[in-house]
């Protein structure tokens, strides 16, 4: 039908938009040594395309042995917004509500790279680390 076959024109053409936009943040990323915050906002609130971005970066919890979909965690300032943080994506992940309030609690830390890579440290200083997924390649 041909409504059917407009849906799918639609879909491919927003699909390949995304992509294209996909590789040119990778590309001026990689020239900025982790990120060229193009998808920073000023303000607390994460933005629709940063949260898909961030969705296909993480996939799931950023914490090393949890497996939560990134879609069902919080979106999370690794340094915390009120404390210089910013909204961008490398300061920014997946972490399932556990995890959010276990970083909170005293000799915690977690850490974030530009390339969103997270290091867990514990309160007895061992440290683990969970690299973001391969989305472009």
């Amino acid at each position: 039908p041909p409504a059917t076959a407009e849906l799918l024109d639609t879909a491919t053409t927003i699909a390949n938009k995304a992509a294209a936009d996909a590789a040119t943040r990778a590309i001026l990323d990689e020239a900025a040594g982790g990120c060229a915050h193009a998808l920073e906002v000023p303000g607390h609130t994460v933005t629709e395309p940063m949260r898909r971005w961030l969705h296909a970066r993480d996939r799931t919890c950023r914490n090393p042995i949890c497996r939560h979909r990134a879609t069902q965690c919080d979106l999370d300032h690794t340094v915390a917004f009120d404390k210089g943080g910013r909204t961008c994506p490398c300061d920014l992940g997946a972490v399932c509500r556990h995890h959010h309030q276990l970083k909170q609690l005293p000799g915690w830390r977690v850490a974030q790279d530009g390339r969103g890579r997270f290091t867990w440290t514990t309160p007895a200083g061992l440290t683990y680390g969970k690299e973001p997924h391969k989305y472009l390649v």
